[in-house]
């Protein structure tokens, strides 16, 4: 019997958990993400891209994708390296308003997800807007974001087939039911 089967061991991490629950916020789109926030995932996925054909269609979805941060964060990394390929995505999320938000690609210097960023990649990835700073047209291009439920049976078949699916941190704490 192994020390992470065993009784206590179980106990304490469903004790844990129970606390986790407890006082973690779950409010479908308050979990804000943020730009380059997992580099080395995003290094991976950049890795794998460099392996494909030359100008090969590549199709991207991004499920859970809060404001936008994380799938335009992997198109700077694709692009970026491969500009060859005609990578389209789709970023979709629970919450209508961090959707809107992604849609946007308006952001503000102050926003939470802007604090991983210098001011070097905020140029790199945004132009000026008026009051604030938008994701460079040729990051937005051909993405397209959708209001569904991550948990919906169906949604395969609303989003179709992908090369690619990111669904990184998706799941915060649950309630049993």
């Amino acid at each position: 019997l192994s020390v992470l089967s065993s009784w206590p061991f179980r106990k304490l991490g469903k004790l844990i958990h129970k606390a986790h629950v407890r006082w973690q916020l779950r409010v479908p789109g308050l979990q804000i993400t943020y730009f380059l926030r997992n580099e080395p995932l995003l290094e991976v996925l950049r890795d794998l891209a460099l392996k494909l054909p030359n100008g090969r269609d590549w199709r991207v979805i991004s499920v859970g994708c809060s404001t936008g941060a994380e799938l335009y964060s992997l198109l700077w990394y694709l692009r970026s390296a491969r500009p060859d390929l005609r990578i389209s995505a789709v970023g979709v999320d629970i919450a209508d308003t961090v959707v809107a938000k992604a849609r946007g690609g308006e952001y503000l210097r102050t926003d939470d997800e802007m604090r991983l960023l210098s001011d070097s990649m905020i140029e790199a990835m945004f132009d000026q807007a008026a009051g604030a700073i938008k994701v460079k047209d040729w990051l937005r291009k051909d993405v397209r974001w959708l209001v569904a439920d991550g948990m919906n049976p169906d949604l395969p078949d609303l989003l179709g087939s992908a090369d690619l699916v990111l669904a990184n941190n998706l799941f915060l704490p649950l309630s049993d039911e």
